[in-house]
């Protein structure tokens, strides 16, 4: 699903761009959204959290690690 949804957002900004040649703006952003450890009596432990590095906070912390790309060209 991911792929297909990258492909078509990768098509669409493409065919925006060519009979415009307008740039193409590409901002990347990440982030660590911290969670509390699962406890070891917990049926299920938060699924897809692990220890990652936090710039925000300056060291390990456990949590969800997030990224997100935003293109645009144009008003688009």
């Amino acid at each position: 699903m991911a792929a297909i949804q990258e492909s078509e957002s990768f098509q669409t900004i493409s065919k925006l761009v060519e009979p415009r040649k307008t740039p193409v703006f590409v901002s990347i952003d990440g982030t660590v959204i911290s969670k509390p450890k699962p406890s070891s009596k917990a049926k299920r432990p938060t699924e897809g959290s692990g220890w990652h590095y936090s710039h925000l906070g300056g060291k390990v912390i456990y949590g969800y690690q997030v990224h997100a790309a935003i293109v645009s060209t144009g008003d688009t």
